[in-house]
């Protein structure tokens, strides 16, 4: 009763959204209603074509398991992971990792674990628990992936294994900070960039309780000597420049 209640309250917020916001605000009522399916798809659809990102991501998922419509699920998992949607970018790993791409599943599982967030909302209401597990086994899956990886030791898989620990992957949603600089300190050791851009955004903050200054100038100082590597987006790039201002500017950052 809860859940209807709050998303009561979601819809009668909807009434200032936008045309794709009011559209996927009809799909979830339908979702909790009657379950009409050819109207929640209508709906999702004129949502997700003006980038709606949880209208493309539910449509991704409600092709995948309900329809089974490979073509259509794979166009919308494609959408809503460069959409940041962190369910289809680790859709999209998996099964990279399935079909043995593993450029594509490191880039796909990067994507889901440090820039998308979480769509969940429509799929809560529209797939039974067996479809949530399914997913749960699955990133379990390509988290054991990175974890046996990074022991060889490879920068790249210590490097994400560290982010897992910060954001509590490893301990049922409970950060693990000592355990994650650790692993980050071993890739940044090895020239992983972004494992030196992250330590020097840790020792800025007190989140570990280890604030140092010290040694967030030298981390920065090593990965902005590296930032125009190969492997960096450039909003990785910007963001690196941007911190190594900041802590060289001697401002709270």
């Amino acid at each position: 009763m809860l859940g209807f209640a709050l998303l009561g309250l979601v819809l009668a917020q909807s009434a200032f959204a936008n045309g794709a916001e009011s559209a996927y605000q009809k799909a979830l009522k339908e979702f909790s209603g009657k379950r009409d399916f050819s109207k929640i798809e209508k709906w999702l659809i004129q949502a997700a074509s003006e980038e709606h990102r949880k209208a493309q991501s539910a449509l991704a998922f409600y092709y995948t398991y309900r329809s089974s419509n490979e073509k259509k699920a794979l166009s919308y998992h494609y959408k809503a992971a460069d959409n940041e949607c962190m369910e289809s970018s680790y859709w999209l790993a998996h099964r990279a990792l399935q079909n043995n791409q593993p450029s594509e599943f490191y880039r796909r599982f990067k994507q889901g674990l440090t820039r998308a967030t979480s769509c969940y909302e429509v799929h809560s209401h529209a797939f039974p628990v067996s479809i949530v597990s399914k997913m749960h086994r699955m990133v379990e899956e390509m988290y054991g992936v990175i974890d046996k990886a990074a022991q060889e030791p490879n920068p790249r898989d210590q490097f994400l294994l560290g982010v897992i620990y910060f954001q509590g992957y490893k301990a049922q949603g409970i950060p693990d900070f000592k355990t994650g600089v650790l692993w980050l300190e071993k890739a940044a050791q090895q020239n992983h960039v972004l494992a030196q851009f992250t330590l020097a955004s840790v020792y800025t903050t007190d989140i570990t309780g280890t604030e140092n200054r010290a040694l967030a100038r030298h981390w920065i100082k090593e990965a902005y000597q590296r930032r125009n590597h190969d492997s960096l987006t450039e909003e990785e790039k910007q963001k690196i420049i941007k911190l190594y201002q900041c802590i060289h500017s001697k401002t709270e950052c």
